[in-house]
């Protein structure tokens, strides 16, 4: 498979600067905001990471607040890059989440959910009482929390 990464040697021209579909690698300081207000995010852990081949974004990391300033409903998580809003919600996706210390031992399988036509993602979790299902908000929440992340999505 030589070459199909800009590689020295025989090339395909799939990825790289040889023409092709795109490729790139980065990071971007993440923003843990509600509604309103936000959380404080330990500097430590600011900075995530991504990878964008063609349209396609992988986006990880993790993230580790701090304290907060006020923050009200849904709590929302950056992403570096603006997600599709595509025909039948085809721009949604989701990844896997590790969410911990958050002073609410009665939930589980977190799950993040991108928005589409924005540039975050939201965390839905099942509660242990009855199976069902709850976004994660500031009442679900203390004032610190750490989570690690894995999300792909489409941009535009």
């Amino acid at each position: 498979m030589s070459g199909i990464i800009d590689l020295p040697g025989a090339r395909s021209g799939v990825i790289g600067s040889g023409g092709g579909i795109g490729y790139e690698e980065g990071t971007w300081d993440i923003t843990v905001t509600g509604t309103t207000g936000s959380f404080i995010v330990d500097s430590g852990h600011l900075t995530q990471s991504y990878i964008k081949i063609g349209s396609l974004v992988t986006a990880r990391g993790k993230v580790q607040t701090t304290s907060e300033s006020g923050p009200n409903g849904m709590v929302k998580f950056s992403l570096p890059m603006v997600i599709a809003d595509l025909t039948d919600a085809g721009g949604y996706a989701t990844g896997s989440v590790y969410l911990y210390r958050t002073g609410n031992s009665a939930m589980y399988n977190p799950a993040p959910i991108t928005v589409e036509g924005s540039s975050h993602f939201v965390v839905y979790f099942n509660l242990i009482a009855d199976n069902g299902y709850i976004g994660f908000d500031d009442g679900e929440t203390d004032d610190t929390f750490e989570m690690f992340f894995n999300i792909a999505y489409q941009t535009t």
